[in-house]
């Protein structure tokens, strides 16, 4: 049995099969402190991959393909501001009650990936079922930007399903 698990845009697969190739593996010992550093409250981070020189201050991502992206970094690092107006509007629209002017654990990408696929959460439930499509979302927008993510998320790895 395996678990598919989307963060941001790339599909995870999390799985008890060793026969999978591990890509990145942290593991937190119970003798260390946890969160390492104090101030440093956010994991699992993404952003896209840039060939053209831009960088996330200044551009959106040129393609937010799961192959166009880099590989979630799993490590403790300190909330940070929104670089981009864009991403700041952005998330006051998908992520209420995050504000955009305070430090938050998601990066301007992840913000831009959320925007597209909440797009596709919306073709999906806004009939049927909008709240669950509301709650999906709300969900996404903790998981990704909560500044107290490690009380909640322990990153110990992440595989790349073959079958996708």
């Amino acid at each position: 049995m395996k678990l598919l698990i989307a963060l941001s845009a790339t599909l995870l697969v999390l799985s008890t099969c060793e026969s999978r190739k591990i890509i990145e593996r942290k593991q937190w010992l119970g003798d260390e402190p946890y969160p390492p550093d104090e101030g440093k409250t956010c994991m699992l981070k993404q952003s896209c991959k840039r060939t053209d020189g831009s960088s996330m201050e200044t551009a959106e991502c040129p393609s937010i393909n799961p192959e166009d992206l880099e590989h979630p970094t799993i490590e403790f690092y300190e909330p940070a501001l929104l670089y981009r107006d864009d991403s700041k509007a952005n998330l006051k629209e998908i992520c209420p009650e995050f504000d955009p002017e305070t430090p938050i654990c998601c990066n301007d990408d992840q913000v831009q990936i959320m925007v597209s696929n909440y797009k596709q959460i919306d073709s999906v439930f806004s009939i049927d079922c909008p709240i669950c499509g509301i709650n999906l979302k709300r969900m996404w927008c903790e998981y990704t930007c909560n500044t107290s993510k490690y009380k909640f998320v322990e990153g110990l790895y992440y595989m790349i399903d073959p079958e996708t």
